[in-house]
């Protein structure tokens, strides 16, 4: 038998796997069968039988690949299947191979690991202290030294990194490799049940090549277990090694910050020391000077003034010393934030995300660093950093200058004033100039390696900042992702309550109430000028209640019945309520602010209570803002349009809430604020699911269709979907509270309080911009009705010009009415814009609230719901060289990606409805189109945004289009037969709007419908008709049907208007008329001029038509009737008779009675 060609991939495994084999064991294991000769078949189609197996190593079963070649009685496909297992085969040896190499290094680690540890022992043993700093060192040699010693706590860092990076590993592999020994030991069982060790080899080639893969596979398996014993042997002999060796490195660590903080301090201070020293010389060189030449005073006093840049508390050395100290310290933040993270994740990783790890975790997001803080910090570095750069340029141009100190000198001196006398006066000042100056130079010198040392300080303290940022940003979403699910105590029951007591005699301890006293004592005493102005302001906003009242029930009573109101006033007036809502609320705040004040003066329980009257003053402050406005007659009635009976029923309701609510917020926030955690899944729990329940009963009150509270605040003109949830409304405000009262009964107390928050915050925030809605509002109805009073004015100013023109006297105007505007003729633009940015303002708001539970929603990515096949890309690393190659791997679609779809669906219908519009009225009407072409491109846009939206919706979920593109053509296939109409009405539409035969506000005629186009959708088309009925026309009727297109082109249009006048008028007269009367018209347009035409002799008139053009389709029926009745009064005028149908009536006369014969 002749064997096929291999290939190039075969032989060069082949000739690599030889070279390895060199290093495989021979021996019984290395030996299955003798190499032999194939023995050549007698028979023609007998299959060859094999006397012998390829020995188990590379280069015996390679040459066996060769041999297949020259093989007979094997058929081609069994070659192929032999060949590949060969193959398969020399993998699984180098693989083998590879394993003992890491068992042989595990064993090498294994011994080794007393040897080192004794060493290490004996190192830390030996460690010696750091010498001191010497006191007579200068600051170049000092500063050399801190970089080395900075050098080397970097290196020490990295490896105390490496090692705790190590410790992970191996707390990772400890879990890790037990299963996978297990699973090999299976496997390897399982290799062993099919293929034993005391069967006979086959004998057929395919069957031996398999037999022949089986045990490669036997050896790789075993040399893998093998491997896998000696890892866990190794890290359980190296395990006092690695702990030694991370004491070692934070031992050494330690020592060098110490000794890097001992140089620091040193340098500070040599560089204090010497730019005093250097700002004395100088100033003891200008006292030198003094009275001397005028140009060795200016010298010297520039030299004082660069020499004190460098000394003093504002000086360099300090500003150098504070940086240095905030870099110090930002580095020590961010290593024991980095220790304090890596430390929490490996107890989660170990025990889970139990309690106590929830407890930790919201002690450490209280203890996380301020993140505004620092990115502020930041802001403000980088001026000064810029500042620092200039000054450095700045420096640097003046050193340059002074790079020759004597020429400089000459030059000054021969500028002089006054200039030397004599010319030894003249070279004893060239002297003393230029000491000035080389002083000056090496001032400059100084400042500059100040400068640049301040520059570099600045900059790594930034860059240490930034990554402080970034660690603290990671570790805060670390929490936020875990710590809402994390049970925070146990279920809400018996044993609950008893903790209510203490935790109640706490609150109203009286000793706890003197130290909340002697707190605010000395927060009155550490900030008097705050705390003074802020009682002021209270006392003011209370004595002038009264008057403040009244003002605002006078101002509301008089805007009531006006129109002209200004928005101006509208301000003022809800300014007015907020004052009057503000003073008990303010206090509560002033009485949380003082505590803080105080600088912790008053322990854990005034930071508690604190943070209670902090929380507390600002939910009542919204509260009382609302029942302010919600005054008999008052601003929410008056000027935000809201009715009288929604705002009583609202502001009686708020009373209620307020004496049920604010005590029990109080409670719960108070004792959240404090550290144990019986009190508050005690008392703080019960308070915050009886919280719940009062505002479940408030909202289902005010929600319920009988209170018409909703309806009342506008919310019905607002939203659609009011109408269809108006029955489930009041179930669906209750369901929420009721989620989070469940949640917080059963252990997730921490969680249902800051989603409680949240929902708060949500709330005001809705309610805020529904009154920025209605301020809108009705800022646009204010300006249209100053528009329509300002068109009257003028409207009138000329009608008097043209009456004072003609000589006659204007009658006395009457005043101009104010019209009464309504919502609706609000221009829909105008609404559509400011309703936009109050949905862009509305979704800002809620990222800002809803930001930091968002890592939250991460849980859902753990939940599989069905996998999908993808191409991924795969890092592949060969001899050094990194690839990437595509491979197919199944997906998981989780639970969040179905939510990812299904926000995505949300957006796309919302954008779809909305982000047309906006596009046409703050882009597209600024533009040279006209309203067809707008029309067009925002129809397609929402069709874009649609099939877009939608794509992405299924890539979420794991459908990409190279998956359903055959059932898309499929479905649409079938759909084309089924609904050929709807399909051929949409290709119609869309052609409708390329093409554009017809576009909206065109004046059209299909057949008998006449009428404007006002909608083009995707399958019919909206026209209006004269009777303004909307008659809905198939897309596909202006394509194949005939359609006129009056306004599609050009918009002039012509208007026939025929005239008959009786026998005998002069026509010449009558043609002068009906030109004067089509060129005094408004409509008619000059070019093309008026016609007028003789038609024909009709039977009773001089039959004539005027033909006139007029400017659109839009002034038709007015041109028509303009012109007949000017034809009307001009034919009067100009005697000329319009004729009408006439009858002559011819009588025969006959002779005698005419008889009448009457039948019965």
């Amino acid at each position: 038998m002749v064997f096929g060609r291999r290939s190039d991939i075969t032989r060069s495994t082949v000739k690599t796997f030889a070279r390895v084999s060199r290093w495989l064991p021979a021996g019984a294991c290395g030996l299955i069968l003798a190499l032999a000769l194939p023995a050549r078949a007698a028979e023609v189609g007998a299959v060859a039988q094999v006397a012998a197996a390829p020995a188990l190593t590379a280069e015996a079963i390679g040459r066996r690949i060769e041999e297949l070649g020259a093989l007979e009685g094997l058929d081609e496909e069994s070659r192929k299947r032999a060949v590949a297992a060969y193959e398969k085969a020399i993998e699984h040896l180098i693989a083998a191979e590879r394993w003992k190499a890491e068992a042989a290094e595990f064993e090498r680690l294994q011994a080794e690991a007393p040897a080192l540890l004794e060493r290490v022992r004996s190192e830390s043993t030996a460690e010696t202290k750091a010498p001191a700093v010497a006191e007579n060192a200068d600051l170049a040699s000092l500063e050399q030294e801190l970089a080395k010693v900075e050098a080397e706590l970097s290196a020490a860092r990295k490896l105390q990194d490496e090692l705790e990076q190590e410790r992970k590993h191996r707390s990772e592999r400890r879990v890790e490799v037990p299963r996978k020994l297990a699973e090999v030991t299976q496997a390897l069982q399982t290799l062993a049940q099919r293929f034993p060790d005391d069967a006979p080899a086959p004998s057929s080639e395919p069957a031996l090549a398999e037999w022949v893969l089986s045990e490669a596979r036997k050896r790789a398996l075993a040399a893998e277990a093998d491997a896998y014993q000696k890892e866990i042997f190794s890290y359980d002999a190296r395990r006092e090694l690695l702990a030694a060796r991370v004491d070692q490195a934070a031992r050494t660590v330690a020592s060098l910050e110490a000794r890097a903080d001992e140089i620091r301090a040193a340098v500070a201070e040599r560089r204090r020391v010497e730019a005093e020293r250097s700002a004395r010389e100088a100033i003891s060189a200008t006292e030198k000077v003094a009275g001397e030449h005028p140009l060795l005073v200016r010298l010297a006093a520039e030299n004082a003034e660069l020499a004190t840049l460098r000394s003093g508390p504002e000086g360099l050395a300090e500003r150098i010393a504070a940086a240095k100290k905030e870099l110090a310290a930002a580095a020590d933040t961010l290593a024991r934030l980095s220790d304090r993270f890596e430390g929490v994740r490996r107890r989660a990783e170990a025990v889970g995300f139990t309690e106590a790890i929830g407890l930790l975790l919201r002690k450490q997001r209280a203890e996380l660093p301020d993140i505004r803080e620092r990115q502020l910090h930041i802001r403000l570095r980088q001026r000064e950093i810029g500042r620092a750069q200039l000054r450095l340029v700045e420096l640097e141009e003046q050193r340059t200058a002074l790079f020759d100190p004597v020429a400089r000198a000459e030059e000054l001196v021969a500028t002089a004033d006054p200039p030397p006398a004599s010319e030894e006066e003249r070279r004893h000042l060239v002297e003393a100039v230029s000491e000035l100056l080389e002083a000056k130079r090496n001032y400059i010198s100084d400042l500059i390696a100040d400068y640049d040392t301040y520059f570099v300080t600045l900059v790594d303290l930034d860059a240490k900042e930034r990554e402080l940022i970034e660690r603290a940003q990671g570790y805060r979403a670390f929490i936020d992702e875990h710590v809402l699910w994390i049970r925070s105590g146990a279920v809400l029951g018996v044993a609950t309550f008893r903790d209510l007591w203490p935790a109640l005699v706490w609150i109203v301890s009286p000793r706890n109430l003197g130290e909340l006293g002697e707190a605010v004592a000395v927060a009155i005493a550490v900030r008097p000028v705050g705390v003074g102005f802020v009682l002021i302001v209270w006392l003011c906003l209370f004595a002038y209640r009264g008057r403040l009242r009244q003002w605002l029930a006078l101002r509301c009573e008089r805007d009531r019945t006006r129109r002209d109101r200004t928005i101006v006033s509208t301000c003022a007036s809800l300014a007015a309520a907020v004052l009057l809502a503000a003073p008990w609320p303010l206090l509560m705040l002033v009485a949380g602010w003082l505590p803080v004040a105080a600088e912790g003066a008053g322990g854990a329980y005034a930071g508690a209570v604190a943070s209670g009257l902090a929380r507390t003053g600002l939910s009542y402050l919204g509260i009382e803002i609302v029942r302010q406005l919600c005054r008999k007659d008052g601003p929410g009635v008056v000027y935000l349009g809201w009715s009288e009976r929604a705002t009583a029923t609202l502001r009686r309701s708020l009373a209620s809430l307020a004496t049920l609510l604010l005590p029990a917020m109080f409670v719960v926030a108070t004792l959240d604020a404090q550290s144990n955690e019986a009190w508050k899944n005690g008392l703080g729990r019960i308070a915050f699911v009886f919280s719940l329940i009062v505002l479940g009963a408030f909202a289902r009150r005010l929600a319920g269709p009988s209170a018409g509270v909703l309806e009342g605040l506008g919310i019905r003109s607002r939203a659609r979907w009011f109408q269809r949830l108006r029955g489930a409304l009041p179930t669906l405000v209750v369901v929420p509270l009721a989620l989070l009262a469940v949640f917080a009964a059963a252990g997730y107390g921490f969680a249902a309080v800051h989603l409680a928050r949240k929902l708060e915050a949500t709330v005001w925030a809705g309610l805020s911009l529904l009154i920025v809605d209605t301020l809108s509002l009705r800022w646009m109805i204010a300006a249209r009705r100053q528009l329509a009073i300002r068109q009257a004015r003028e409207a009138r100013a000329a009608a008097a010009a043209k009456q004072a023109e003609g000589g006659t006297a204007a009658p006395e105007a009457a005043p101009v009415e104010e019209p009464a505007v309504d919502i609706s003729a609000v221009n829909a633009q105008t609404r559509r814009l400011m309703r936009s940015f109050i949905v862009l303002g509305a979704g800002l708001w809620l990222w800002m609230i809803w930001s930091d539970v968002l890592p939250a929603l991460r849980v859902f990515d753990r939940v599989e719901l069905w996998t999908v096949s993808r191409e991924v890309s795969e890092k592949v690393t060969s001899n050094g060289t990194v690839s990437y190659r595509t491979v197919t791997s199944n997906v998981p679609i989780t639970l969040a990606d179905l939510l990812e779809a299904l926000i995505i669906l949300v957006m796309t219908v919302v954008a779809g409805r909305n982000l047309p519009g906006f596009l046409e009225f703050t882009v597209l009407q600024r533009l040279p189109l006209d309203a067809g072409v707008r029309y067009a491109l925002t129809s397609v846009s929402r069709y874009l945004i649609s099939v877009i939206g939608g794509v992405l919706a299924f890539a979420a979920v794991g459908v990409s289009w190279a998956q359903v593109q055959w059932l898309v053509a499929a479905m649409t296939v079938g759909l084309g037969f089924g609904l050929q109409e709807i399909f051929a009405n949409f290709v119609s539409g869309l052609i409708i709007l390329l093409e554009r035969p017809i576009r909206v506000g065109d004046t059209v005629t299909l057949g008998d419908v006449h009428g404007t186009v006002a909608r083009i959708r995707i399958r019919a088309t909206t026209i209006v008709d004269w009777d303004r009925k909307e008659l809905i026309v198939p897309n596909k009727e202006f394509i194949t049907g005939q359609l006129v297109n009056w306004t599609l082109s050009d918009q002039l249009l012509r208007v026939v208007v025929p005239v008959g006048i009786a026998y005998g008028s002069d026509t010449k007269l009558a043609e002068r008329t009906l030109l004067d009367v089509a060129c005094e018209s408004s409509y008619v347009v000059d070019e093309p001029a008026p016609t007028v035409v003789f038609q024909n002799f009709g039977d009773s008139s001089l039959e004539f038509e005027l033909r006139a053009y007029i400017a659109s389709f839009d002034d038709y029926w007015h041109a028509r009737h303009e012109l007949r009745m000017r034809i009307d009064e001009a034919f009067r005028a100009a005697g000329i008779e319009i004729a009408f149908p006439q009858r002559d009536l011819h009588l025969r006369s006959v002779s005698g009675p005419i008889p009448v014969a009457v039948r019965e």
